[in-house]
């Protein structure tokens, strides 16, 4: 489950559902919606998209996290779509940046 907003609940109208397709635990796993959120603008292209998500090591003892959307078609509303989820996956990945860096020690 996932929401883009802060206000109300996780589990209410304005939420992802998402579906596991696959897990390999601390390499990948792969997603995709299972139930759009209320009045979501791309009701007739969201089934046809999957997102793999990919964790690699990387220097220092840290985690290079790679976001692969697929399955978008070579219509209009599918590259609305693409654009949507281009800028959310990269807010959501800024965030992560953000919330898992660490203070610098002077």
């Amino acid at each position: 489950k996932t929401k883009y907003v802060k206000e109300g609940r996780l589990g209410d109208d304005g939420t992802i559902f998402n579906e596991v397709l696959a897990y390999d635990p601390g390499r990948m796993f792969v997603l995709r919606i299972q139930k759009p959120p209320k009045n979501f603008p791309f009701m007739n292209v969201y089934r046809d998209m999957w997102t793999v998500v990919y964790f690699d090591p990387a220097d220092g003892g840290k985690t290079k996290v790679t976001v692969r959307g697929h399955g978008f078609r070579d219509i209009e509303e599918a590259k609305r779509f693409r654009s949507f989820f281009e800028g959310g996956n990269k807010a959501t990945l800024d965030a992560l940046v953000k919330h898992f860096q660490k203070p610098q020690v002077p």
